[in-house]
């Protein structure tokens, strides 16, 4: 199971009062699991969800470097002209290539305001609409993973009524835990990852809320 973010750290429950086989058996059920279209599918887009995320992570570090680059190369244009001009005015030195100064400071301070704003509208928004659509993936990933391990243990627990219905002709009163067997267990991890799938959804409407009132519209 993923576990690249704490929506998605949901591990198989204690099935350590299990036999081997059965062990064995919740294995093949999980895998089963993640090898269902639906699953897939919603695993896949998680993972897209993510690499957008940490994309635009990657880009946020690179453009404010770069911008901290253009900084610093502007500030030292500005003074060679600045220091050229003094010099040329003052006691009639060489003559200073101004233009091209200007140029290079003009250049280098122009990019750097495009790429602060860049910087603005990924962290105003086009970093916050992407996880909160991560988090719309990991819930998701969870739901679609319970829905069919709810299934299974359904189908589960039909089998075993409909054995215990035919026992029941030699032995009446017979009643089975199933918490305590591997349907039950099933059954359980179904619950923790429905659970955790509400909790990512959760988590989405309270950042999509706040979103929505730091900016009336979406730009």
């Amino acid at each position: 199971m993923d576990t690249g973010s704490p929506f998605l750290s949901v591990f198989p429950p204690d099935i350590a009062g299990l036999a081997e086989k059965d062990q064995a058996a919740f294995d093949a059920i999980c895998a089963e699991v993640e090898a269902i279209d639906s699953v897939r599918t919603a695993r896949e887009a998680h993972a897209a969800a993510s690499a957008r995320v940490a994309a635009l992570n990657t880009a946020d570090r690179a453009m404010n470097k770069r911008a901290k680059e253009l900084f610093d190369i502007a500030t030292k244009t500005r003074l060679s002209l600045e220091t050229g001009l003094i010099d040329f005015f003052a006691d009639g030195g060489d003559p200073v290539d101004s233009a091209g100064l200007f140029a290079g400071y003009a250049t280098a301070q122009a990019e750097r305001d495009g790429l602060m704003k860049a910087v603005a509208r990924l962290v105003e928004h086009v970093r916050p609409l992407a996880e909160i659509a991560q988090l719309r993936a990991e819930a998701g990933v969870f739901m679609d993973r319970a829905t069919q391990l709810k299934r299974i243990a359904e189908e589960r627990v039909r089998k075993t009524s409909e054995l215990l219905r035919e026992v029941s002709g030699f032995e009446n009163g017979l009643t089975v835990d199933l918490r305590s067997t591997l349907t039950g267990r099933i059954q359980a991890y179904a619950e923790a990852l429905e659970g955790r799938s509400v909790e990512a959804a959760v988590a989405a409407n309270g950042q999509e809320r706040t979103y929505a009132r730091l900016h009336v519209t979406v730009k």
